[in-house]
């Protein structure tokens, strides 16, 4: 259970990695746009920015509980 824990927080942290990289994309393409029309989704990419910004510190945060976790458990049995 904990193995998979971590497996599923090490998965959401490479998915928010990738969507901050798009997101982070996103910014640099909407910024240097020539067109108003383009630039009208700055606001889109920064929250998209944001939201894998939190994703993978919750995943973090995930690991890290997982870790702890099976470290008590190891001492609980030594």
């Amino acid at each position: 259970m904990i193995n998979s824990t971590i497996q599923t927080g090490t998965a959401g942290m490479r998915q928010g990695l990738e969507s901050t990289h798009q997101a982070a994309n996103d910014i640099v393409k909407v910024t240097t746009a020539s067109n108003d029309a383009e630039a009208q989704g700055l606001p889109d990419a920064v929250v998209a920015l944001k939201q894998g910004s939190r994703q993978v510190e919750a995943s973090a945060t995930v690991i890290k509980t997982a870790d702890e976790t099976l470290g008590t458990l190891i001492d609980t049995f030594r």
